[in-house]
Formats: structure tokens, sequence, C-alpha cells
């Protein structure tokens, strides 16, 4: 729907609504609240458009920062790199076929 129509039919327009002026706070509490419901050790919400994070959050465990360049750097092979070798996560990294969930 176009900026200025009248989507409640009262004759008044509709004013633009930029995402740098959203309020996440009721996502925000949605995301926790469902993470603490099903006790999983985290969640995180990245909110992003063609200038970058709008909006970032993080419940339980924290984010792996490195992760978020697949949102951020157009460059999807460099976000592999980082990635694959970002010390953040080693000592969640498990040899294969030793450990199963």
């Amino acid at each position: 729907m176009d900026a200025g129509s009248d989507a409640a039919g009262t004759g008044e327009p509709t004013p633009e609504i930029g995402i740098d002026t959203c309020d996440f706070g009721v996502v925000d509490a949605v995301v926790a609240d469902f993470v603490e419901d099903r006790s999983l050790n985290g969640a995180g919400l990245a909110v992003v458009d063609a200038e970058g994070v709008v909006h970032e959050e993080c419940w339980g465990e924290p984010l792996y920062e490195p992760y978020l360049c697949q949102f951020l750097d157009g460059d999807l092979q460099e976000c592999g790199r980082i990635i694959a070798t970002t010390p953040d996560d080693d000592a969640d990294v498990i040899a294969p076929d030793t450990e199963y969930w």
C-alpha cells in the first residue's frame, strides 16, 4: 500500500512509517517468551535493510557476531570464511561422529 492512501477509510492520509521509527519491543517480548517457554539455549533476531542493521537483540547464549555477516556483507565467500575461522564458537565445536543431539 502506498504512503498517503486511505487504508482505514477515514479520509485521512495514512502516514508513511520508516523502519527506523519502529518499536521492536513487542517482537522482543514475544521472542523472549518463546525462548523461555521452550527452555531453549537462546535466540537471536536481526532486522536489516539496505543500509544495514536496524535492530538486533539476543536472548540466552550470546550471538556469534561473525554469523551476522551473511546479512550485512554482500560477499558470501568472505562471510563463509569468517564463520568457519572465528574462534568465538571454538568451545562449541565437536569432533565429527562423537556426539549426537
